[in-house]
């Protein structure tokens, strides 16, 4: 029999709206990724193996929070337009109030903490100029593509190593704890970027894993985590060296902007040029000053003036005392020299 979609969505409504055990049923289950709207609430409700999704009105289920435990009254609906199932609760009794997967995450912080996932004394410093980052993340997803679109705007040379994993589901947080070792073990990087963007808890749930939280941990070499964007915050962060808000952020931090380092140096070249040529002018003007004084001083610049050196039997003439009348006398001016005879003492400076 050959039938339309609508058909067959149509057929399935049919079977879900007659079955009187899904028109009236209860469920139990923990509450998660609750969003409440003005008008409508969307929640999961999962328990070990499975999840289901729910939907009601605001003013039926009042304080509901994610990580409950709770008992769902409702019925099963068919939207045949998108051809899934919904779970409409139309009231909700609230059975333990913390949850058990909060319960388990608030056990699995503290013995993460006891083991000094989470100490400042145990965090090592980041690179800021790495020249290889391995990346665990998905191949697949906008984040290694803004991670390499980052690193290639600040410096093409680093060279970037992905390992591909799952990053979100069953079995994603072991192999995102396997990308980490590898590069702890095998693949010589700087430093590693742990990240994913934004979801839900449920979406984020491996990056607060004991596996991907002890990973990093142990990790050899630097840890940035760059989980989800700016709003949540996993033991993925915790455990990290470093936490960014985003992985764009993640690139940032750990590259050497290159045209930034050019201006930095071409800045101090200019500065040292700077400091050479003023030492240079000061040299310089000191320079010029000894040779005007020295010049000042010369001999025949003196001469020049109108002066000039009185010799007496080849040596100068300092004072009237040398002289008596009758002697010869050599008279030097700066062009020339002339002979003369004492004729008479005139008169003696006291």
């Amino acid at each position: 029999m050959k039938i339309t979609v609508t058909q067959l969505n149509n057929y399935i409504s049919g079977l879900v709206s007659c079955d009187s055990v899904l028109t009236n049923i209860a469920v139990s289950g923990e509450t998660l990724n609750v969003k409440v709207s003005r008008d409508y609430v969307y929640f999961t409700l999962k328990d070990e193996q499975s999840q289901v999704e729910c939907f009601s009105y605001a003013h039926l289920v009042k304080n509901i929070q994610s990580g409950q435990n709770v008992t769902a009254f409702g019925k099963i609906n068919y939207l045949t337009k998108f051809g899934r199932l919904s779970f409409f609760v139309n009231s909700l009794q609230i059975d333990d109030k913390e949850g058990l997967e909060k319960l388990k995450m608030l056990q699995l912080k503290e013995r993460l903490a006891n083991l000094g996932c989470f100490d400042p004394a145990n965090k090592v410093p980041v690179p800021d100029n790495a020249q290889n980052i391995g990346v665990v993340t998905s191949a697949s997803g906008a984040v290694i593509h803004d991670i390499c679109q980052v690193v290639a705007r600040r410096n093409p040379s680093v060279n970037i190593v992905l390992y591909s994993v799952k990053v979100q589901g069953v079995g994603a947080d072991l192999e995102i704890a396997q990308g980490i070792n590898y590069f702890s073990n095998e693949q010589k990087v700087d430093c590693v970027i742990v990240a994913r963007g934004g979801g839900s808890d449920s979406d984020l749930a491996p990056f607060n894993s004991e596996a991907v939280a002890m990973a990093v941990f142990n990790c050899k070499i630097p840890v940035v985590s760059a989980v989800g964007h700016g709003i949540n915050t996993t033991f993925c962060d915790y455990s990290a060296d470093l936490a960014c808000a985003t992985p764009s952020e993640a690139a940032e931090r750990i590259t050497k902007d290159r045209e930034s380092a050019k201006r930095q140096l071409f800045d101090k070249l200019h500065l040292i040029k700077t400091i050479i040529q003023n030492k240079i002018d000061s040299i310089n003007n000191s320079v010029g000053y000894t040779l005007r004084v020295l010049d000042a001083y010369n001999p025949t610049n003196v001469l020049k003036k109108g002066y000039a050196i009185l010799n007496l039997s080849g040596r100068q003439v300092k004072s009237i005392d040398d002289l008596s009348v009758g002697d010869k006398v050599e008279i030097v001016n700066f062009d020339g020299k002339v002979l003369a005879t004492i004729d008479e003492i005139l008169e003696k400076n006291r």
